[in-house]
């Protein structure tokens, strides 16, 4: 009997969750929310790259921005990386060469996105 009790008291438990409309958690306010990357990507291209530097007169796909320490929001943390082939977290970029998925230009102003560089792992 005891059993029979404490099954049905666990099934009312589940059954009140499941009624209870349960919020989903929001992402915080951004000012332009259409530079943050959504589902790391932005703009077609994925943000886990393999990315090649130049400058911004050789027609970058991306040209970025890096904030200092202590400065403003950022739009993406990027981690350099040795290869993104092995990672799947947003931002992390290895730098290469060539067969680059995107180039990048570092800018300090008209940039289409802001990043922070974090530490590697």
């Amino acid at each position: 009997m005891k059993k029979f009790l404490f099954t049905l008291f666990i099934t009312a438990c589940f059954a009140t969750i499941n009624a209870q409309e349960i919020p989903k958690p929001t992402r915080p306010p951004f000012i332009d929310s259409d530079r943050k990357p959504e589902n790391c990507m932005f703009k077609g291209y994925s943000m886990n790259a393999r990315v090649r530097i130049i400058n911004e007169d050789s027609r970058p796909t991306f040209r970025v921005r890096v904030l200092e320490d202590g400065q403003g929001d950022e739009d993406l943390t990027v981690r350099f990386v040795t290869n993104t082939r092995s990672s799947c977290d947003c931002g992390q970029w290895e730098i290469v060469e060539s067969n680059e998925d995107f180039t990048v230009a570092f800018v300090e102003s008209d940039e289409d996105f802001v990043v922070r560089i974090a530490e590697p792992y």
